[in-house]
C-alpha cells in the first residue's frame, strides 16, 4: 500500500512557484491510481484514507498539495461509483483521525473533507468543534452544507456553551438553516436580537427572515431601533424579505405591516 500511495501521489498537481496548481496531469494514470486507491471497497479504502492522511505534510501554515488533491479525488471517485459502503469507510476513518493531535490546517482539511462528503453521520464529530474558536468556521459552515434537523439541533445545543467568535459563527450558521430550524429556532433569535453586540442582533434578525413566519415577523418587528445605520439596512432588507415569503403565501396584511416596519429604516 505504501508504495502504490507514493506512486499514486506524484500523478497529482504539484503547486508551482505562483502558488498555482501545475496543469499537466495524466487523467488516465489517475484513474488507474483512485481505481487501486478504492481496491476491492470499503476494507481498501480505510486504509487508503489513513494512508493519504498520513502523507501530508505541513509547509508554513498550509498542508502539502499532492496527499490533500488525492484524498478529495478518492473522497470524488467514491460519490461517482455511489457506493454506500466505501463511504462510510471513508467519513468513519476521517472521523478518527480528528481525534487525533494534529496542526490546525490539517484538521481544518479534514472536516472539509466530511463537509464534501459526509451526511447525518458527520453533525456530532463536527459539532465538537462548534466551541473551539480555531475551528469553528470550518465546522459551521460543514454543518450548514449538510443541514437537516440533526445539523439544527447540534447548533441549538452547542451555542449556549460558546464564547466570543464562535457564538457568532454558530448562530449564523443556525440562521442559515432557519426554513429547516422553523419555529423550533424562534426564542433564541429572539433573545439575540436584542444583544449588546451588533453582529449577532443582525444574525439573529437574518434568522427571523429565513424562518419566514408570522411569528418570526412579529418577533423582528420587536426590533423597532437601530443604534447604527448600517443595523436599519439590515433590518430594512430582512424586514422586507419577510415580508414576500408571507405575501407570497397569500397573508398579505401581515406582509404590509412588514413594509410599514422596514420603511422607518429609509
Amino acid at each position: 500500500m505504501a508504495k502504490d500511495i507514493k506512486k499514486f501521489l506524484e500523478l497529482m498537481p504539484q503547486a508551482g512557484g505562483d502558488g498555482k496548481l501545475t496543469e499537466k496531469l495524466d487523467e488516465k494514470k489517475i484513474a488507474e491510481g483512485l481505481a487501486g486507491l478504492y481496491g476491492s471497497g470499503a476494507k481498501d479504502v480505510g486504509e487508503s484514507v489513513k494512508a493519504l492522511a498520513g502523507a501530508i505534510q505541513i509547509l508554513g501554515e498550509e498542508p502539502s498539495v499532492r496527499p490533500v488533491y488525492a484524498l478529495h479525488a478518492l473522497g470524488n471517485h467514491i460519490l461517482q461509483k455511489k457506493d454506500a459502503a466505501s463511504r462510510k469507510a471513508f467519513i468513519e476513518e476521517v472521523t478518527k483521525l480528528l481525534d487525533q493531535e494534529m496542526p490546525k490546517c490539517k484538521k481544518a482539511f479534514l472536516m472539509e473533507e466530511l463537509q464534501w462528503f459526509g451526511g447525518q453521520e458527520s453533525v456530532a464529530p463536527l459539532g465538537k468543534f462548534l466551541t473551539d474558536e480555531q475551528f469553528t468556521d470550518v465546522a459551521g459552515m460543514a454543518l450548514v452544507t449538510i443541514g437537516g434537523s440533526g445539523a439544527v439541533k447540534m447548533l441549538q445545543d452547542q451555542l449556549p456553551k460558546t464564547q466570543g467568535r464562535a457564538t457568532l459563527v454558530t448562530l449564523h450558521s443556525l440562521a442559515a438553516l432557519g426554513s429547516v430550524a422553523g419555529e423550533s429556532a424562534l426564542g433564541v433569535f429572539e433573545k439575540h436580537l436584542n444583544d449588546k453586540d451588533l453582529e449577532l442582533r443582525l444574525a439573529a434578525a437574518s434568522g427571523l427572515a429565513e424562518i419566514g413566519t408570522v411569528k418570526a415577523a412579529n418577533a423582528l418587528m420587536k426590533r423597532t431601533k437601530a443604534e447604527r445605520p448600517w443595523e436599519g439596512i439590515r433590518l430594512r432588507k430582512y424586514g422586507l424579505v419577510l415580508a414576500e415569503k408571507l405575501e407570497s403565501e397569500g397573508k398579505k396584511a401581515d406582509g404590509q405591516k412588514l413594509r410599514k416596519y422596514a420603511k422607518q429604516f429609509g
